[in-house]
């Protein structure tokens, strides 16, 4: 009797192979596709009785058959033998994707659904994964071991300021479960940089304090990164260790123009991080009024207008009041 021991590994197996144990005389062999991998060492004698058993790690045995070939005259098959029956001993895996591309979610990208997606192994197409986010389930499809589920809006937008953990579970089709994937994320519905002008309707000669404030203290950032229309920004200076940054703006002179922007790119990061968020602006509108020179001359009054503006002329009888504008009462 061969006891029932481990006897080492003969190599790997692919679907279709045979597996086979024969008797010829004493001596009991092992083969796979009709090739010998193990010969026993105890002589057989009396009938051959074979116990079978399966075991697998990290692959599928599917439609196996147990059966008796080339008995002799007189022998017994098996006692049952069982239906063509599935065997699958891969635990699946999950993996959940990077959330919002870096595992943050700011106040850009929550207007619209979030996207969670990721990975599995082991799992069938058509298996239904579960995905947790603050306290809520959403459910998603497998296919091609891969899936995908949106988080509404409205969902991301209530979700409270800071770090948050999102999970992932799903069972195979036999009902194994894979290990929880889980993945940290955070929440920042703070815009991190705000810009504002003291002054968003300039006259000739006006300028405006233009300030620049992060939500913390940034480092990098300098005139370079900055966009300007309308007119031209003085160099960026900060007098509190990098999260207020202030500049003084003038406006290009005899235009009028409501809808330029400055602008903040991506070449500064955080202090702490290292990163940059999204670009931020804002409108900067302002009107230059063109400047207007006077000469008197008696009773006569003539107005003299900047190049490409018509407000010349002459005019009698007309009084240049304190803000330079003209009154006119008649000859």
């Amino acid at each position: 009797m061969k006891t029932a021991l481990i006897r080492g590994t003969f190599g790997s197996y692919a679907t279709g192979d045979v597996l086979s144990v024969e008797r010829t005389g004493s001596t009991i062999t092992y083969l796979k596709n009709g090739s010998v991998f193990y010969t026993s060492t105890v002589a057989s004698t009396g009938d051959l009785h074979v116990d079978t058993s399966l075991n697998t790690t990290g692959a599928t045995l599917n439609d196996i058959v147990i059966k008796g070939d080339n008995l002799t005259a007189g022998a017994t098959d098996f006692i049952a033998s069982s239906a063509n029956f599935s065997v699958n001993t891969v635990t699946p895996t999950i993996t959940i994707a990077d959330v919002a591309g870096d595992n943050t979610i700011n106040y850009l990208e929550d207007d619209v659904d979030v996207a969670i997606s990721g990975t599995t192994t082991g799992v069938e197409d058509g298996q239904v994964l579960t995905v947790t986010l603050n306290g809520k389930d959403y459910q998603a499809t497998v296919s091609g071991n891969a899936w995908s589920v949106d988080v509404p809006a409205a969902d991301v937008q209530a979700l409270a300021e800071g770090n948050h953990s999102v999970t992932a579970n799903v069972t195979n089709a036999v009902g194994v479960a894979a290990a929880e994937a889980s993945k940290a994320i955070i929440y920042n519905s703070t815009a991190p940089l705000t810009i504002t002008l003291d002054d968003t309707a300039l006259a000739a000669g006006e300028t405006a304090t233009v300030t620049f404030t992060f939500n913390e203290a940034v480092t990098g950032f300098d005139n370079s990164d900055i966009t300007v229309e309308g007119g031209t920004l003085s160099a960026v200076t900060s007098a509190d260790d990098g999260i207020t940054w202030t500049a003084t703006f003038t406006p290009t002179a005899a235009i009028t123009d409501t809808t330029n922007l400055i602008k903040v790119g991506y070449d500064w990061t955080y202090v702490s991080s290292g990163n940059a968020p999204a670009v931020e602006q804002v409108n900067a509108a302002f009107t230059t009024v063109a400047p207007v020179g006077v000469t008197v001359t008696g009773n006569s009054i003539t107005k003299t207008a900047a190049d490409g503006w018509t407000n010349a002329g002459t005019f009698s009888d007309q009084v240049i009041t304190a803000d330079g504008s003209v009154v006119d009462y008649g000859s």
